[in-house]
Order: C-alpha cells, then structure tokens, then sequence
C-alpha cells in the first residue's frame, strides 16, 4: 500500500449526524450559532419571564453605554414581541426599544 491509498476524501466520507441536523437542504444553508464567549449577558425577570436581556462585552460597566438590549413582551405565557435597542443596562427602562 502506498501513501495515501486509504485516504477517503469529504466526498466519500459523506456528511456527519452533525453535519447534516445544521444544514438546511431547503434553503442551501448552514444553520450556526455564535456563542459570545466574550460576552456577559444580564436577565431582569418578572415572574418566570425575562423582560429585558442585555449582551455587553465582558468587563463593560452596567452604566456604560455599548449593551445590546431586547425587551420581550408576555402574553399569556407566550413571548410575542422582542424589541431592540442600544445603550446601557441601568437605563434599560428608559431606553427607545424598536
């Protein structure tokens, strides 16, 4: 046997179980998901819902602006709106969500 004759190539491999449960024949696209490990994320809830959430990188203060912040609506258990806006995370009341 000379090198490289039990080399299987992609194309003979064919795609992991992985591989195919993130990609999406339908729309020829590949479904990825970032998780900001450089990030700290903030949760105020009522109840047993989050209202507002903000990411911000990690080490940026609360009153510092640079958070991205979403309010999320409650109906009847049910999430029916996320807003969006930016700014900081002690002023998320008083912030433009849109």
């Amino acid at each position: 046997m000379s090198y490289g004759d039990s080399y299987k190539s992609e194309k003979d491999i064919g795609n992991s179980n992985a591989e195919n449960r993130e990609h999406e024949d339908s729309l020829f696209a590949k479904r990825i998901m970032d998780v900001p490990t450089n990030q700290q994320i903030k949760v105020e809830w009522s109840g047993s819902d989050a209202v507002y959430v903000g990411y911000a990188p990690k080490g940026l203060a609360e009153a510092t602006d640079g958070w991205l912040l979403w309010n999320i609506s409650w109906v009847s258990n049910l999430p029916v709106s996320k807003l969006t806006a930016y700014g900081n995370w002690t002023g998320r009341a008083l912030e433009t969500f849109e």
